[in-house]
């Protein structure tokens, strides 16, 4: 028994490093939500607590990583087609750039992904 368990586990690992980084995170939160539905569904545990925020909570940020992933996907896909300029160009532009301009832009992208994460967060409570 002790080996079954040791063979499927190491089975899972090399399973892991497989994929990207990015889906192991999305594997990961399914994994949790399965586990918080689990450990949520004991009413000893779950007294006085609504049972659905946290599995809800679990699924607005599998959905915002959703988004996301969709996003960049779609950006990698179309940039080069539309026209513009390669994103190796677009970084070393950004390294021209003054420190109080990159912080700026990195306000500037951190406040918009918060937004779509509370966006994602409100869509689903």
């Amino acid at each position: 028994m002790k080996t079954f368990i040791m063979n499927r586990g190491l089975h899972i690992l090399n399973l892991l490093n497989e994929v990207k980084k990015e889906h192991r995170l999305v594997m990961l939160l399914v994994l949790g939500w399965e586990l918080i539905t689990r450990f949520f569904s004991s009413p000893e545990i779950s007294t006085g607590i609504n049972q659905s925020v946290p599995i809800m909570i679990v699924i607005a940020i599998i959905s915002f990583l959703i988004v996301l992933e969709l996003i960049w996907w779609l950006l990698g896909r179309f940039w080069l087609r539309m026209g513009l300029v390669s994103i190796d160009s677009l970084v070393e532009g950004f390294k021209t750039l003054t420190v109080w301009e990159q912080v700026i832009i990195f306000w500037g992208s951190f406040a918009l992904l918060l937004l779509a994460c509370v966006g994602c967060l409100a869509a689903v409570l």
